[in-house]
């Protein structure tokens, strides 16, 4: 049931996030995931991984990080397309 729910909101809140965003920055966004977990996992579960894998955790998070400011600007953001269902 925790699954069902978490992976639900998260999904839905990414779904309504990546309509304003552009496809390249919100697939930037949603490979954040993969070296997030690690972190999660050492902080809630106190399971120390190995340095290589925060070292290459942050490679990826600085890598996203690093594009983003430089493509994510006011002009840059989209309206959500609201089309009618028929």
């Amino acid at each position: 049931m925790f699954l069902i729910i978490t992976q639900g909101v998260a999904l839905g809140i990414y779904t309504m996030g990546a309509r304003r965003l552009p496809a390249a920055q919100a697939t930037l966004l949603g490979s954040a995931e993969m070296p997030m977990g690690p972190l999660w996992v050492w902080l809630f579960f106190n399971e120390m991984p190995a340095t290589e894998t925060f070292a290459g955790g942050a490679l990826v998070l600085a890598a996203i990080l690093g594009t983003l400011p430089s493509s994510c600007g006011p002009d840059q953001l989209q309206r959500p397309l609201n089309r009618e269902i028929r």
